[in-house]
């Protein structure tokens, strides 16, 4: 007959057995590769992994049913990324696949990572320096950058200055006659002032070039002739 002692050890090995049971089920569940369909990993390939121009693809499994994607890395900046189609995937596998043949199997496969879980806030797989097969490597959590809008300045400061002097008074250009010895036609030309004391902007409007101007007046016009300073005024008969 079994003494008391015996039947409380087969008791106690039996419950730690169910703990570690348990713990060990989480642990797994807990790193599964579940997707909605949106979900997006990277893969950062060595220098190994790049030569001869290989491409690069994930594959995903849960129990007989699995799935390649392919990996691409559309920004140039060295991290492929791929959609995990809607699952909840045991395990995924980075590979390297041959540069000459478009479809994803193992046949076409050069090399790959291990069976490997996606920790728990984490996206990308880096391949480890120098390894080719299941080399190791480390995962980390990659968030792409986001485009920016060249219409948007990217100094905080040029969309928070104060309006520059230019655009919040007249500069010395236009308030003040140019100092020169060019002639210029003035007065009430088409219908609107040109060259006038209080509107200088348009002071170039109908400058004398070489001493000729031609101009057309399509309608009834007062001019005059003057110095951009304003030294020397000639009028016309109208």
């Amino acid at each position: 007959m079994k003494s008391k002692t015996f039947r409380k050890l087969t008791a106690l090995m039996i419950a730690v057995m169910l703990v570690l049971s348990m713990c060990f089920t989480g642990i797994s569940a807990a790193a599964a590769a579940v997707s909605d369909g949106t979900q997006v990993v990277y893969l950062k390939p060595n220098s190994n992994w790049k030569v001869d121009n290989a491409r690069f693809a994930v594959y995903m499994f849960e129990g007989d049913n699995s799935q390649w994607v392919d990996m691409e890395d559309d920004d140039a900046d060295g991290y492929y990324a791929a959609t995990l189609p809607e699952g909840n995937w045991e395990k995924i596998i980075f590979c390297r696949m041959s540069s000459s043949a478009t479809e994803n199997n193992w046949d076409n496969k050069w090399n790959q990572t291990a069976d490997l879980d996606i920790p728990d806030g984490m996206n990308c797989y880096t391949v480890k320096d120098g390894t080719w097969d299941k080399g190791g490597g480390e995962w980390s959590n990659y968030t792409p950058e986001e485009e920016v809008d060249p219409s948007i300045p990217t100094d905080p400061t040029e969309a928070t200055t104060e309006p520059t002097e230019a655009t919040t008074e007249p500069t010395e250009a236009t308030t003040v006659a140019p100092e020169t010895t060019d002639y210029y036609l003035f007065g009430f030309i088409n219908e609107a002032n040109y060259g006038c004391e209080e509107d200088y902007e348009n002071i170039g409007e109908y400058k004398f070039v070489d001493g000729q101007l031609t101009a057309t007046f399509e309608t009834a016009s007062y001019v005059g002739v003057k110095t951009g300073d304003n030294a020397n005024w000639y009028m016309t008969d109208g």
